[in-house]
């Protein structure tokens, strides 16, 4: 817990390995990590002695659609658990979180790419540049 509200004050903190993670901490993980801006990647493991609860994945699921920033998240399962859907899930939300990310770059861009300046700087590398004509 504490490590999670280190990780929302903490501007600077990219990523994050949380280690063993136990059912009730998957649930706080999923509480806590809803306010935090700065976090890309996160990586954490099943406690053996603690599997995770359907309710406890859905919650970190619910989390992750509404958490923008996360690009990268990988757990790893205790042997013997099935989290396979739980993974097909968040490889498919930290895929479309990518996708938004790549989406608005691309928009930014091409918002760049018609400003006067951008224009006028490429006008001038033109007449400048005597080898492209």
């Amino acid at each position: 817990m504490r490590i999670l509200e280190a990780a929302n004050a903490n501007s600077f903190l990219c990523n994050l390995n949380l280690g063993y993670v136990t059912d009730r901490g998957l649930k706080i993980m999923a509480k806590c990590l809803k306010m935090n801006k700065n976090l890309s990647k996160l990586k954490f493991t099943e406690h053996q002695d603690h599997p995770w609860s359907e309710v406890s994945k859905q919650e970190f699921i619910e989390m992750l659609k509404q958490h923008q920033n996360l690009v990268k998240v990988k757990f790893d399962g205790a042997v013997g658990s099935d989290n396979e859907v739980f993974e097909q899930e968040i490889k498919f939300y930290v895929h479309k979180i990518k996708k938004g990310h790549k989406d608005f770059e691309a928009g930014e861009e091409r918002k760049e790419s018609c400003t006067n300046e951008h224009l006028f700087n490429n006008l001038l590398r033109m007449i400048e540049d005597k080898n492209e004509h």
